[in-house]
């Protein structure tokens, strides 16, 4: 056996209440301690070793276990360990079990760079008659991903959930943050320099924010929560679109004006657009964009496509 590092290997159980292991060939220094962990039923088994020699007993439960034998200067040390939201106020997950949560019916995803931007928009959507809350997708990672850094599954996880905990009905998921190159072959998980960029993911190939709840309600891929994004990559960017919401939502609002019926006439103007990684796949797009097409141009609503 040529071992120096590590070892991962299966066994049937034996007869008996313990099967022998024994190897031979070790290239590891005979200074190196040998240790075995058999993963399946969690046990850390000692070793003899003698030379290039190592052999041990692994009590059998009856079934295949799982082992993994490796020396101790293959192990890596942990030097150091910081919270997990280190910097922030503080050192614990945010209960968001709290009953403080319990009526939230808006959620805003951002990153770090973009907070306190997103806490001027959760300001002015609670305005408007929301209850919003703003979660830094960087804390998600940890609390519902395992602490894998960018991974999609956070906000999938942490929007189930708030669906469960939080109000009856959430309005609204949107992610605030730039997101860069998911589902393709330069993945911004495979790519440095895509990674550095993405602010916040998306999921899929091709990706799509709606996969983030869809098939949550049931075996169909619509969204569960309406889900939208802000691809901003600068606070400034940010506070444009908090902005023309605002100018948007004013205008949007203003009532009907006999002596001006014009007014409003712009709120029946639609523009569609439809592309695609390859042809085929763009002619589909445009087909179902011409369906929605057909359906704002009827009479219940009667826009300008």
């Amino acid at each position: 056996m040529n071992f120096s590092g590590s070892l991962l290997f299966e066994s049937e159980d034996g007869a008996g209440a313990k099967t022998y292991f024994n190897f031979t060939g070790l290239t590891a220094p005979v200074t190196d301690t040998v240790v075995v962990y058999e993963l399946t039923n969690h046990r850390r088994i000692l070793t003899s070793r003698a030379g290039t020699s190592v052999g041990f007993l692994a009590p059998n439960s009856g079934s295949v276990k799982k082992l993994y034998l490796t020396s101790e200067s293959a192990v890596t040390l942990v030097t150091s360990m910081q919270p997990v939201n280190a910097g922030g106020s503080s050192s614990y997950f945010i209960d968001y079990s709290n009953v403080l949560y319990d009526e939230v019916d808006y959620l805003i995803v951002t990153h770090s760079s973009l907070l306190s931007k997103a806490n001027n928009y959760a300001t002015y959507r609670n305005s408007t008659g929301y209850k919003s809350l703003v979660a830094d997708v960087g804390l998600l990672y940890d609390e519902f991903a395992y602490g894998i850094g960018k991974h999609p599954l956070a906000i999938t996880n942490f929007s189930r959930f708030a669906r469960v905990q939080f109000a009856d009905t959430i309005h609204g998921l949107f992610l605030m943050g730039k997101g860069y190159r998911a589902g393709d072959k330069y993945a911004y998980r495979q790519n440095s320099t895509y990674y550095g960029l993405t602010l916040v993911p998306s999921f899929g190939n091709p990706p799509s924010d709606n996969l983030f709840t869809s098939e949550q309600e049931d075996n169909d891929f619509a969204p569960a929560i309406p889900t939208g994004r802000l691809a901003a990559r600068t606070p400034t960017a940010v506070d444009w679109y908090l902005e023309k919401m605002q100018d948007y939502e004013v205008e949007q609002h203003k009532p009907y004006n006999p002596a001006n019926p014009n007014e409003l006439q712009w709120m029946k103007r639609v523009l569609h657009f439809a592309g695609g990684s390859e042809y085929s796949q763009m002619i589909t797009l445009l087909n179902m964009l011409n369906k929605f097409r057909d359906t704002l141009m009827a009479p219940y609503f009667g826009a300008d496509v």
